[in-house]
């Protein structure tokens, strides 16, 4: 009898937790069953036999004295509409819930605001849409932490969410938000705050500066507007500042420079005039400083390095003048230096070029003088770009310790000399035209990484080396407007990924006959050539007709002979076409519309041709050339240009990071 009372007993003391687990289990299984696919997802999800099991064992789920506490789903590729999370309110321990990382829709459950014992709640990375609840979020007395970043929320913020003031971090970013930003903020225990890359208007509240435990605040991506609150200043421990992307105007607050915890701020792409503070630096151990894109003047902050953590500073696209500060030799941590597109000048101090730099990018300045021969010191630089400076003499020896050069951009400037053979070992874009550089091309080995080669707008003399057939996957080579004759190797020919090839204004000829060479004809990506003002002659090769993705074509003020090939009507892409100036003869070919898609200016100073656009007809010999109307005349030239530059501006976004 004591046996029976004593197990009935204990069957009365288990019968509540019985009841709870399976009370919760069913809410679980409730929850599965909302679920896209659910009988090949959550595979342990399930009752044993005809019980209710515990739910404490399963995926995802943790317990507390055998209460479902939390529920962490994150990245399962879990979908379907959230309105089937709602009854997981009535988990009665429940406190953290992490879906984030999954292909859920439809809208924010409203039952999720009544979960009053939720500490985390992590939706991000969902394909959650419409507009939050307008009020009942400050229900949420006890949650820390709120992330529905990377989502598709739209309207307003909640008036009420910024009243939370648990929170310790609120994610609202990548979504498509509006409107103002609540100025009600009293988060006064918030951390993190990040609202970035959503279509929020009006001004900065001035309110933030209640957010005395802010450590880092995003609100970079809108369309926010007027000046940067000076209320900022109360911001003590304040690490992270990021509003570039705005519309913000007036000038840098003094009071940013002040700020003794701060080591981020990127204010770049807004409408910032005025002087950089020169206190930035002096009172905080700066890390990055963006400010590209701006209107600002003046100096360049001569205690930027102070704290001698910098490492990353951008600001190009300003109107920076004066030189660079002799005190950016405590940079000894600088990794990228990007300040292109500004007034500049002086020359480029030797401190610079340390083991920890990465990129430095000065282009389209006014600096002077010569590269320092302590280049060679910046082992780990992979980005040089000193283009559009006034920069000359010869470059230094110690380019050949700059084993992990990728991009050296130094076109139009004064240097003089031979061009190093070390820079055609390495690098993947090379552009040193518009110099003075002189010599022979001596490439000692051909680099299989290079894709971009711009030699052109120098004094370069000899003849084209046949290492030039070893840059396997070039895509751009330039050669234009040098010295350069001899002939043009026909293993060139073998460069299949060559895209643009422009060996315009020199002195080539063709080997041996003199004539264009028709191994040419293999170059099946090629998309410009430009073999204009050389000494070609005979023919043009009909192999040209096999380059089917061909949009320009010069091969004019050369002594070619012979008749327009009929192959070159095949071209379907081709848009610019210029053969003047030579000495071809016979009808200009008209299949496929070829005689009436060029002005007659393409044929002209050719005494033999004939037929349309020209008005010399093919049966009288003493008919004079005469320009036939055209309604488009496109320039080769321009054409040519705007490729390489196009080329050049995509590789440039590929090989250079740059930071939001």
């Amino acid at each position: 009898m004591n046996a029976i009372i004593c197990y009935a007993s204990v069957a009365l003391l288990l019968l509540p937790f019985s009841l709870c687990t399976r009370e919760e289990t069913k809410i679980l299984l409730g929850f599965k069953s909302s679920l896209d696919g659910n009988a090949t997802i959550l595979s342990d999800w399930k009752n044993s036999g005809s019980n209710y099991s515990s739910p404490c064992g399963w995926e995802g789920v943790a317990c507390s004295n055998s209460s479902v506490r939390s529920i962490h789903l994150s990245g399962m590729n879990l979908r379907g509409r959230l309105s089937g999370i709602n009854n997981l309110c009535q988990l009665p321990a429940l406190e953290s819930i992490d879906l984030s990382s999954n292909n859920f829709s439809g809208g924010f459950p409203d039952q999720l605001i009544e979960c009053v014992k939720l500490r985390y709640l992590n939706l991000s990375f969902n394909g959650i849409s419409g507009e939050l609840p307008a009020s009942g979020f400050r229900n949420l007395s006890r949650l820390l932490v709120l992330d529905l970043s990377r989502n598709g929320i739209q309207g307003q913020i909640p008036w009420d969410m910024m009243s939370i003031e648990t929170l310790r971090l609120l994610d609202l970013s990548r979504n498509n938000l509006s409107g103002t930003i609540p100025w009600n903020i009293s988060m006064i225990n918030l951390r993190m705050l990040s609202l970035a890359k959503n279509k929020l208007t009006g001004e900065i509240p001035g309110e933030f500066g209640r957010l005395s435990r802010l450590r880092e605040l995003q609100l970079w991506k809108n369309i926010l507007s007027g000046r940067i609150p000076l209320a900022f200043s109360q911001l003590r421990r304040l690490e992270v500042l990021r509003l570039a992307g705005n519309n913000l105007s007036g000038g840098i607050p003094v009071e940013l420079a002040r700020l003794p915890s701060l080591r981020r701020i990127s204010l770049f792409d807004n409408r910032l005039g005025g002087e950089i503070p020169q206190e930035f630096g002096l009172h905080s151990a700066l890390e990055d400083f963006e400010a590209a894109l701006n209107g600002l003047t003046g100096p360049l902050p001569a205690n930027l390095c102070r704290g001698d953590r910098l490492s990353f500073v951008g600001l190009d696209g300003n109107n920076l003048s004066g030189s660079i500060p002799p005190s950016y030799s405590n940079c000894t941590k600088l990794e990228v230096f990007y300040a292109p597109s500004n007034q500049l000048e002086g020359t480029i101090p030797a401190s610079f070029f340390t083991p920890s730099l990465l990129a430095l990018n000065l282009c389209s300045n006014q600096l002077h003088g010569s590269l320092p021969a302590s280049i060679g010191n910046a082992t780990s630089l992979a980005f040089l770009g000193i283009c559009n400076n006034e920069l000359s003499g010869e470059l230094p020896a110690g380019f050949a310790n700059l084993v992990d050069l990728l991009d050296f951009s130094a076109g139009n400037n004064r240097f003089s000399g031979s061009i190093p053979p070390s820079l055609f070992s390495r690098p993947v874009m090379l552009d040193v035209s518009g110099n003075n550089f002189s010599g022979e091309l001596g490439i000692d080995n051909s680099s299989s990484h290079l894709v971009f080669m711009d030699l052109s707008r120098n004094q370069l003399t000899g003849s084209l080396p046949s290492e030039l057939c070893g840059f396997i996957n070039m895509h751009v080579l330039s050669l234009a407007f040098n010295h350069l004759d001899g002939f043009i190797p026909d293993c060139l020919g073998n460069l299949s990924s060559l895209q643009i090839l422009d060996l315009s204004h020199n002195s080539l000829r063709g080997e041996l006959t003199g004539s264009i060479p028709p191994e040419l004809g293999r170059l099946i990506a090629l998309r410009s050539l430009n073999l204009s003002f050389n000494s070609f002659s005979g023919g043009i090769p009909g192999e040209i007709g096999q380059l089917q993705n061909l949009e320009s074509l010069d091969v004019s003020s050369n002594h070619l002979s012979g008749q327009i090939p009929s192959s070159l009507t095949n071209l379907g892409y081709l848009a610019s076409f210029n053969a003047s100036s030579n000495d071809l003869r016979g009808r200009i070919p008209s299949e496929n519309t070829f005689n009436t898609r060029f002005p007659a200016s393409c044929f002209q100073s050719n005494s033999g041709l004939c037929g349309l656009p020209l008005i010399k007809s093919c049966g009288d010999t003493n008919a004079e050339e005469m320009a036939a109307p055209h309604a488009t005349d496109i320039s080769v030239e321009a054409f040519a240009i705007g490729t390489l530059a196009g080329f050049v501006s995509a590789l440039a976004v590929t090989l250079f990071f740059y930071r939001p």
